[in-house]
């Protein structure tokens, strides 16, 4: 993937320690085979453009709020000739028309993600599956409240960020090491819901 100016972790991102925890995860959404990708908090396009990439075969939706985040975002979509539509804020509106197929929604909305994913209010958010980063440090009931939300309809997994280790990346040197500082302001998790394909809509 060719980058363009990123709003934090550019040396993470570009090194490949970047939400390391998430790479088995990553391999397994690419695997899923998704027709319809949706990246709410997309920031610069590290995940957008990044699945757009992977995923040819899927419709890839990024939204973000920043007029400065969603103009990076298409440009680097242009700079690696993939095709992501790229819209502003994220509303639960928005999965009204869940279209046909299957259709993940990748969140990380700094604690946002506890007023939008709920499918008491927005029952299409049933239908797909989620990867969605919890914050738990700005509100600690939204780890617990949300898998609570899906817990009928969804299988919950938990995958938690662990340390990073000089050792582990050779590239490295004394002066580059800080690239693997990820600017976080304490240990988080992000919670993998797949939908269970039994679960309709009546």
């Amino acid at each position: 993937m060719k980058y363009v100016e990123a709003y934090g972790d550019l040396g993470a991102k570009v090194l490949g320690s970047y939400e390391e925890e998430l790479h088995e995860t990553v391999e397994q959404l690419v695997a899923a085979n998704y027709d319809v990708i949706i990246n709410v908090g997309a920031a610069e396009g590290y995940y957008a453009v990044g699945f757009a990439l992977r995923c040819p075969q899927a419709k890839v939706i990024a939204y973000e709020t920043s007029p400065a985040g969603r103009e990076l975002c298409a440009s680097m979509a242009q700079l690696n000739a993939v095709p992501v539509e790229v819209r502003g804020t994220f509303t639960t509106g928005d999965l009204a028309d869940v279209p046909d197929g299957r259709t993940l929604v990748l969140m990380d909305i700094e604690g946002g993600e506890l007023a939008l994913l709920d499918p008491d209010v927005a029952p299409s958010l049933s239908l797909v599956d989620h990867v969605v980063e919890l914050h738990d440090f700005v509100d600690p009931s939204i780890k617990e409240t949300i898998l609570a939300r899906f817990r009928d309809t969804h299988d919950a997994r938990l995958v938690a960020t662990t340390p990073r280790r000089e050792a582990d990346y050779p590239e490295l040197t004394s002066r580059t090491a800080r690239v693997l500082d990820e600017h976080r302001p304490c240990p988080m998790e992000w919670a993998i819901l797949t939908r269970r394909h039994t679960q309709r809509l009546h």
